[in-house]
């Protein structure tokens, strides 16, 4: 790595390496990059922050689709079914009402034991279900790239 100094002894402007002072800005001149390796890298850094701006829409974007996006889990071969949407929120519990027709002889206690123990599972499932989906959509969206603090700026998925 190069940069321009000012020599304070010389009183001339020069390039600075990192071991220490190259030479004075005259052999800058005969120098055949004349600065297109610094400006071809600031056209690269401006280039990435248009792309992190276009990724920051897509990101939005993918929120809104995802808030829209269901995803059921069960358990119990089905008794208990969970229905969450992209964005990690429970839309919706159904209870199989043969189930509880079952459960309604074997106590109360046992009942309510049982049937938190398949909601729970059911939450698990669909919530897995939906980390899964999340994480294709952002694959798709990022083509296979991985970046770091992306899922935290589409809420921690």
């Amino acid at each position: 790595m190069m940069m321009i100094g000012w020599d304070e002894l010389g009183g001339e402007w020069g390039r600075v390496g990192l071991d220490g002072w190259i030479g004075y800005t005259d052999q800058l001149r005969s120098c055949d990059c004349k600065g297109t390796v610094m400006f071809g890298k600031m056209k690269d850094m401006a280039s990435l922050m248009g792309q992190m701006k276009n990724m920051g829409a897509k990101a939005e974007e993918l929120q809104v689709r995802l808030a829209g996006r269901l995803v059921e889990g069960e358990s119990g071969a089905g008794a208990v079914k969970v229905v969450c949407n992209g964005k990690m929120e429970v839309q919706k519990i159904e209870l199989d009402p043969s189930m509880i027709a079952t459960l309604a002889g074997s106590g109360a206690d046992a009942d309510k034991a049982l049937i938190e123990d398949l909601i729970a599972g059911a939450v698990n499932n669909a919530l897995l279900k939906t980390r899964q989906v999340v994480k294709e959509e952002i694959k798709e969206l990022t083509g296979g790239m991985n970046i770091p603090g992306l899922d935290n700026m589409l809420g921690g998925f």
